[in-house]
């Protein structure tokens, strides 16, 4: 009985599969573990992802796009542009100040008497070859003061600040022209009459314009009794010989 036990509990062993271990290892499991997934996908697809990155960003675009001394460049290039930005805002701001500065001048005078100053420039901007006339005019007039002067430099000092060289030039000529004439109103009978034989002269004919000059002061001073420069007016005269 004990035999039999025995027979039969090994026959009914011996219906179980045996697996060797090199059985184990050559035969390739259908179901992969966790594993043996993990270790051997993450290359192939990290590659694979890489690839599709390169090849989006890679379509169209130069060959240098990602070359790292270009992009560096580049990044100075922005740079300099947002400096020069930086700049010609602080520069734009510098002169809206100083227009501001310019404008202020004219506040201490009457806005009316502005006005008219800013009027009669304009008249002599557009007068072009008549402009000496017109300020002559003004000048009988008593409209050339020295809110028109100031006017004016305001003007000239606006367009040398904007590099206008025509304007520059045209203001600075008219602001001598105007500062001259008024000069010449306030100034003595002598003064003005030297300023007249000044102008006379044109830089050729130096005789001819001296003896134009001779005339003239001839003219205006007449020759005196030399007695009459040594005695003063109204004194009575005497004979020297008369005794006391």
């Amino acid at each position: 009985m004990g035999m039999n036990f025995l027979s039969l509990t090994s026959t009914s062993l011996s219906f179980l599969p045996v697996y060797s271990s090199s059985l184990l290892t050559a035969t390739p499991s259908p179901y992969p573990s966790f594993f043996s997934y993990k270790c051997t996908s993450t290359p192939v697809l990290r590659t694979c992802v890489n690839k599709e990155k390169e090849e989006v960003l890679l379509e169209g675009m130069p060959s240098h796009y990602y070359d790292d001394e270009w992009q560096a460049r580049q990044r100075e290039k922005t740079k300099e542009l947002h400096r020069r930005r930086r700049e010609e805002e602080e520069e734009e701001e510098r002169k809206i100040e100083e227009y501001r500065e310019v404008g202020m001048r004219l506040k201490e005078y009457p806005e009316e008497d502005v006005r008219k100053a800013r009027k009669l420039i304009s008249s002599f901007i557009r007068a072009a070859e008549e402009v000496e006339e017109k300020i002559e005019e003004a000048a009988e007039r008593g409209e050339l003061t020295e809110l028109v002067l100031m006017v004016i430099w305001n003007r000239l000092d606006l367009a040398r600040r904007d590099d206008e060289k025509d304007a520059i030039r045209s203001l600075d000529l008219l602001y001598r022209r105007v500062e001259t004439e008024i000069l010449k109103r306030e100034a003595t009978p002598a003064m003005r009459l030297l300023n007249d034989l000044l102008i006379m002269y044109d830089g050729f004919n130096f005789d001819e314009w001296l003896k134009k000059c001779k005339k003239i002061m001839i003219d205006t001073f007449p020759r005196e009794d030399p007695y009459s420069i040594l005695v003063p007016p109204g004194f009575e005269s005497f004979d020297i010989d008369q005794g006391g």
